[in-house]
């Protein structure tokens, strides 16, 4: 409110620095508010333009206060966002997320998806807390409108004119028309709905009793009529995402057609060329920021060799010129050493994870077998050098990827090794079929340290490790690239918290059928 900056709008931007344009770009195209928090003087909160665009209402007319918005929230989604925050101050692993309702300034209903994160001092205690709104209403809307049509039509007895009509889908009923030879050459409109009409950009009287191929021969063209002649033909349904750029008409489609009766069959459509461009928005910025991990990867080598490499001479200058240093100033230099090789093999690995792309990975049927013996031959000095006994039994032929399949085996195996304790590590790798899903399950077992059920989620994120082995060597990045290809194989990867000898891996991947 007013022309000043408010002190927590300055801080925000403070905390974005750097990356300007990036949080610009967030904060007017990807959002529908932001707001900030300053949890130490919670009467104080920042919420941008957006914030109260969204909810109708001019933001240079609004007060930085926590208590403008609670004004108009529902007062029971407000006690479950308080009650959520609560648990977030006390647990940051308890997400602040949930969907509440405001009231527009014009009187309606603005569904808002509200999700923040605490901002927390050294201490662990909760300062600041920065939130985000995105503006889910027209889901809420579609979502509710869906659910009546259905119920409506669940509840009707035949298909009429009004229930049609009622629906934002296309539909359209056909029967079939057959040549001389009793074949299938046409389909005739019996049924056709407004939003039909409307789509297609014709007239009730254009379309009914006449033939598909003469109004609309598009079909035949884009290959949607032989499909349709087979749903007739063999009952089986037909399901589609297409581009149809004929009859006048230049749309994305999405096609589901079903066999109503003998000779008759009943097709849905619905137009998805927003959300194909909001797909192809959504690649392009996920390209981008592949291509920022990848580029930032790369980059960052070259400096933290240099880096290392002057410490290193640093101390050669140090030791031909006989100086010594104090032997904390001397372990300091090793740890600058240590941190920097760290550093590299952290780089290393989201320059690894950076290079996985379905697109350009080659799938053929592969023997597991071949993969764990490749792995172990990969880490055979560790496995000579820990005395380990690594065994396998009854391991499938997949369609995969041999040299990610091997990485993956090789980072499961070392982990077990690494991992070990005291005593001599044991791997046992099994597998068993499951028919009825045509799924492998592989089971990678080991008994050492084992792995806390409250860090069984977060292993699997990018540099986060278990509680109990954070003085052994390591980045937390190896189980992160092994969900990825296990991703990647259309599979899941998860650890069974039943098994308690040690840690087990359980991989579940599709079989060659």
């Amino acid at each position: 409110m007013g022309s000043q900056q408010h002190y927590l709008e300055k801080e925000f931007h403070l905390l974005t620095q750097g990356e300007n344009e990036l949080s610009g770009f967030v904060e007017n195209h990807c959002l529908d508010g932001i707001w900030y928090w300053d949890l130490n003087n919670p009467e104080h909160e920042w919420m941008n333009a957006k914030f109260w665009e969204t909810l109708g209402y001019d933001p240079a007319k609004q007060p930085h206060l926590a208590e403008a918005w609670m004004d108009i929230i529902n007062p029971d989604d407000l006690k479950e966002a308080q009650s959520n925050a609560a648990k977030h101050f006390e647990d940051p692993d308890h997400p602040y997320d949930q969907i509440v309702r405001y009231t527009h300034r014009e009187g309606h209903t603005v569904w808002i998806r509200c999700r923040g994160v605490a901002i927390r001092d050294k201490k662990g205690a909760p300062i600041r807390m920065l939130g985000v709104h995105t503006d889910v209403t027209q889901l809420f809307e579609q979502d509710h409108q869906l659910k009546v049509k259905r119920e409506e039509f669940a509840q009707m007895q035949s298909l009429n004119q009004l229930v049609l009509d009622y629906t934002d889908s296309g539909i359209m009923c056909f029967e079939a028309v057959y040549d001389t030879a009793g074949s299938i050459c046409d389909f005739k409109w019996i049924v056709v709905n407004k939003a039909a009409l409307k789509m297609v950009g014709r007239n009730y009287s254009d379309l009914m009793g006449k033939n598909m191929l003469d109004v609309l021969p598009g079909n035949k063209e884009a290959g949607l009529f032989d499909s349709y002649k087979k749903v007739v033909e063999t009952g089986e349904d037909f399901t589609t995402e297409i581009f149809y750029p004929h009859d006048n008409m230049v749309e994305w489609f999405r096609i589901h057609a079903v066999r109503s009766k003998s000779d008759a069959f009943s097709v849905t459509f619905t137009p998805i060329t927003m959300l194909k461009k909001q797909q192809e928005e959504l690649e392009f910025l996920n390209r981008g920021l592949k291509d920022f991990a990848y580029a930032a990867a790369h980059d960052l080598q070259a400096p933290l060799r240099q880096c290392a490499m002057f410490v290193e001479l640093f101390r050669d200058e140090l030791t031909q010129n006989d100086i010594k240093l104090p032997e904390d100033a001397d372990s300091w230099l090793d740890e600058l050493v240590s941190s920097f090789s760290r550093m590299r093999t952290m780089v290393k690995s989201l320059y690894s994870l950076a290079n996985l792309e379905s697109d350009s990975i080659a799938f053929e049927p592969m023997q597991l077998s071949e993969a764990v013996e490749a792995a172990k031959s990969a880490l055979s000095l560790d496995i000579l050098k820990s005395e380990a006994n690594i065994t396998y039994s009854n391991l499938p032929v997949l369609m995969g990827a041999n040299s990610l399949m091997v990485l993956l085996l090789q980072n499961l195996i070392a982990n077990a090794i690494k991992y070990a304790g005291d005593k001599a590590p044991i791997v046992r790798i099994e597998s068993e079929y499951l028919k009825n899903q045509k799924m492998h399950v592989i089971r990678i077992e080991d008994e050492g340290l084992g792995i806390p059920e409250n860090d069984a989620k977060k292993i699997f994120e990018p540099f986060k490790r278990g509680g109990l082995v954070q003085e052994i060597d390591g980045v937390g990045m190896g189980l992160t690239i092994c969900q990825r290809i296990v991703q990647l194989h259309k599979g899941k990867l998860y650890l069974d918290s039943g098994y308690t000898k040690g840690a087990c891996f359980v991989l579940e991947l599709p079989s060659i059928e």
